[in-house]
């Protein structure tokens, strides 16, 4: 079964049905006020940090699921039946249909000659949400309707919220003051949740358990039933924000109401009024959308594609562009499956999130680094996370002393990154403080610090020490401060990270300085062969006891997909090592639907490995598809030269191009974190959509490597890897406020390899072209063969 298709004009997806495999949603707003929407209005909203400033409540695993959420009641008043146009709550309707847009979602719902249609969305200059509605009567006599807004607030500490019943209940205080719903604390220190509408009520609700009634839910509540609300405040219980409307409608006419949802931290109370004033003007409305559409517009024509795939077109031009955005915004922090509590902004999840924005939007990159770069002690090594309303940091689930192998690491990649997107080198030289010494140091040094750490945390067969865990979060063999396991894989990270610093540091301070960067990379390069390299592939890691894993001799996990890409990625493998042990890889580790983490899976709990041991053989990091590994295979076999597998890679685990949404059941327009693997009985079936680190690498390996438009700190290199079918392609790509029109020929079915490149009409002799030859608009015509 299908439930939806994409409108490529307007840039939306389109849900036709409803009851998608599970709920599909939506993100609102930016790194401010911001929530998610499910295609039935299920989801909550939050300001800035939803752990600690949670707007409306959600609740996860619940029977029926996705509840509750942003409703509008229509109501009959001659005949006292009622429907909501999102379909959920009340599951009675006879047309529908759900539009996800870039920042905003559009559901439209009819029952027996009634229509309304709501956009949801967040204006760029204001912590609120607007919902405008539009209520139509689609039928040929006069109808006499009530409408009834329903907002369920939360407690702004959400574990309080959900563990702490009595004292929230008995905290909770709701008023009506210039036809404004306000919900708050007694003492009002958490700030103030707001609500109201374009036009006077009849009657209004704020206690949620009026609104209901007893022993009733969202889909029948007693105010609808009514046909009336009870203009009910709360000295305290829970809080609502429900409005009632009543008028007429000739037939054919139609109206419309703007309801305003939003938050106020404590001491600005007092610009409440004013934003619910402006939101009433129903003009302030449709130009606030106006200037989001713009906005995204904006955002993502900085890089626009055309190759003979529209899905990769698709994707390329929007979906993906749009998924970075928003997960660069949250991290892993608050999803459909991520409850935004526990999990922060993630340190190493941060960094590889601005790979995603780097090339149109450097500057809130550089400003989020700063942020991160506050996370970093001045030993070198970072916390694992941050709250981005405290600032504070944590280690995860490591304990004190354990920490992860690879958090600062990534450091290197994401400012090396910014300066070949931007070049702005100055920022190397400001200082930023460090977790535990307020004086700093500059970026620079933070770097250095980054690397020197690691350089002097060596393990086993010395090689650095994994701690709780690498990028493999369930790799837990370094568990304990005395724990000397290492990881292979952060060996080939700290390689890539020494050949990238050797490069920077060269530009920066000169040949003779980066060349003690370029011996480290050396030497860890021959620590590595040596000891990990078993002629096929190479080892993943090695215990406290220096017993590895992902070895021929193991007997579950005998091969990680990591080791191997990475061995290419880092240069470590040599080019024809890197095709023998990339064909190995895809005979041991391919499926339709991508490539698995490892291979055999674990098929018991193994206390030494950890949490990979404790999924069944399949799931996630046992075995499963680690989407966000796949990206990395995609440029292995780019440097390889191997077009038509790379971008095989690239097409197993495109959304759109999934064989069933009824099997893979999440989003078909975003990319998914994992997808379960061949051993366990729902292969196939993905999970963990958003908030992902698939999305920027992605996008990465796409662009860069298999279209092959590379940004570099002098330039931009022009190296497509595509697959041989591909007779052109071409692109328009923005960088550092030049405008590239790109075309590529390939007359001859090549993989890879650049015969001529043309510039403005006159001919390069490689395939660099330096930043001081280009134009403000430059066209470039590129031949392979």
């Amino acid at each position: 079964m299908t439930y939806g298709r994409f409108d490529h004009e307007n840039k939306e997806y389109v849900i036709h049905n409803p009851a998608t495999p599970t709920p599909w949603i939506n993100y609102i707003g930016q790194k401010s006020y911001a929530g998610f929407i499910s295609a039935t209005a299920g989801g909550y909203s939050w300001y800035k940090d939803p752990r600690w400033a949670r707007v409306l409540r959600y609740r996860y695993n619940s029977i029926p699921m996705d509840r509750p959420g942003r409703y509008i009641y229509i109501r009959d008043r001659e005949t006292g039946e009622y429907f909501s146009p999102s379909w959920q709550p009340v599951q009675k309707i006879d047309k529908y249909e759900c539009r996800h847009g870039l920042g905003y979602t559009k559901i439209r719902g009819e029952y027996k000659g009634i229509s309304c249609s709501t956009q949801y969305f967040v204006p760029l200059d204001d912590d609120c949400e607007i919902w405008y509605a539009t209520i139509k009567n689609e039928s040929s006599v006069t109808r006499k309707i009530d409408t009834f807004s329903f907002a369920e607030f939360a407690f702004y500490h959400v574990e309080a919220d959900q563990q702490d019943v009595d004292w929230v209940q008995q905290s909770g205080k709701g008023w009506l003051e210039d036809g404004v719903i306000h919900f708050s604390m007694h003492f009002r220190l958490w700030g103030t949740t707001y609500f109201s509408s374009s036009e006077p009520h009849t009657s209004f609700d704020i206690s949620l358990e009026e609104f209901i009634g007893k022993y009733r839910g969202e889909s029948n509540p007693i105010a609808v039933e009514k046909g009336r609300c009870s203009d009910s405040v709360v000295s305290r219980g829970n809080g609502v924000g429900a409005f009632c409307h009543s008028f007429e409608l000739a037939p054919g006419e139609e109206k419309s109401i703007a309801y305003v949802l939003g938050y106020r931290p404590h001491g600005s109370e007092n610009t409440i009024l004013s934003s619910a004033e402006r939101w009433r003007n129903m003009a302030n409305c449709r130009d606030a959308k106006k200037a989001l559409d713009s906005f995204w517009s904006q955002y993502i024509d900085k890089i626009q594609i055309n190759t003979p795939d529209g899905d990769v077109n698709n994707f390329v031009n929007v979906w993906n562009q749009y998924q970075c955005k928003t997960t660069f915004n949250w991290s892993r922090f608050v999803s459909m499956y991520q409850l935004g509590i526990g999990r922060g902004i993630g340190f190493r999840d941060g960094c590889q999130d601005c790979l995603g924005i780097m090339h149109t939007d450097p500057d809130s990159a550089a400003v989020f680094l700063r942020k991160l770069l506050r996370n970093q002690f001045k030993a070198g090594n970072a916390y694992h996370q941050y709250y981005p309303l405290t600032g504070t940091g944590d280690h995860g689930e490591a304990k004190k002393g354990e920490g992860y192998s690879d958090d600062h690491l990534w450091l290197i990649i994401t400012v090396s990154q910014y300066l070949k997107e931007c070049g702005k080198w100055e920022f190397l030289d400001e200082v930023i403080p460090f977790a535990d010494d307020t004086t700093g140091a500059t970026v620079y040094e933070h770097l250095k610090r980054a690397i020197n750490f690691t350089a002097g945390d060596s393990g086993v067969n010395g090689l650095p020490r994994i701690r709780f865990a690498d990028w493999n979060d369930s790799i837990n063999i370094g568990r304990g401060v005395n724990n000397d396991a290492s990881s292979v894989w952060t060996a080939f990270l700290f390689a890539y990270v020494l050949r990238e610093f050797a490069r920077l540091v060269e530009l920066k301070q000169g040949a003779e300085d980066a060349e003690n960067y370029r011996k480290m990379y050396t030497e860890i390069s021959e620590k590595i062969r040596a000891v990990a390299w078993e002629g096929d592939r190479f080892v993943r890691a090695f215990k406290n006891d220096g017993q590895p894993i992902g070895s021929k001799t193991c007997e579950r996990g005998q091969i990680y997909l990591n080791a191997q890409t990475w061995a290419i990625l880092s240069g470590v493998a040599s080019a024809q090592e890197g095709a023998a042990l990339m064909d190995f890889t895809d005979s041991q580790l391919n499926t339709e639907v991508g490539l698995m983490l490892h291979t055999p899976p674990y098929d018991k709990y193994d206390d030494v490995i950890g949490g990979a041991s404790s999924y069944p053989p399949g799931a996630k990091e046992n075995g499963g598809i680690f989407c966000h590994t796949n990206p990395w295979a995609m440029i292995a076999e780019t440097i390889l030269g191997r077009g038509d597998r790379s971008y095989k890679y690239y097409c197993q685990i495109h959304p759109a191009k999934m064989s069933s949404q009824d099997r893979f059941e999440i989003e078909p327009y975003v990319y998914a974190q994992n997808i379960l693997g061949k051993h366990h009985p729902k292969f196939g079936l993905g999970r963990n959509s958003w908030l992902s680190g698939t999305a920027a690498w992605n996008l990465v390996a796409i662009t860069q490597y298999i279209l092959g438009i590379r940004p570099d700190y002098k330039g931009i290199v022009i190296d497509p890897c595509i697959p041989g079918e591909w007779t052109s392609f071409s692109l328009i790509r923005i960088f550092r406020g030049k405008r590239l029109n790109i075309t590529v020929h390939n007359p001859d079915h090549v993989f890879k390899g650049v015969k001529q490149i043309i510039v403005n009409g006159i001919n390069q002799n490689n395939n660099f072209i330096r930043f001081e030859d280009l134009k403000d608009y430059d066209d470039i015509v590129v031949q392979m063969g």
